[in-house]
């Protein structure tokens, strides 16, 4: 019985075909409102010659870089920065200092 199934398994088939043959070159948009963005970057990337997830990087990394000049990201900054500290060990007294009572 399993030299059956080996032999159905070999065997050319045309659902075979499409499980073994290449991906398309242009993928398929991810499904949704994202699907209007997709195709305008792919269609702006052909134009310029560029890759579309560089486009989409360089973009993220521009609104990010923009959101720190103008302070958004301050509060969270703020929030790692005080965490951080909490995590650190515990420092020795500093002998430099002298309290006088």
């Amino acid at each position: 019985m399993t030299a059956q199934l080996v032999k159905v398994a070999t065997e050319e088939s045309p659902n075979n075909s499409k499980l073994i043959s290449p991906q398309a070159e242009n993928p398929s948009p991810p499904p949704g409102k994202s699907a209007k963005t997709w195709s305008r970057l792919k269609r702006l990337g052909k134009y310029v010659g560029i890759n579309p997830a560089l486009i989409a990087s360089l973009a993220v990394t521009g609104l990010m870089l923009g959101y720190k000049h103008l302070g958004m990201l301050q509060f969270f900054e703020l929030k790692a920065f005080d965490r951080m500290i909490e995590l650190r060990p515990a420092l020795p007294p500093d002998e430099r200092l002298l309290v006088v009572e």
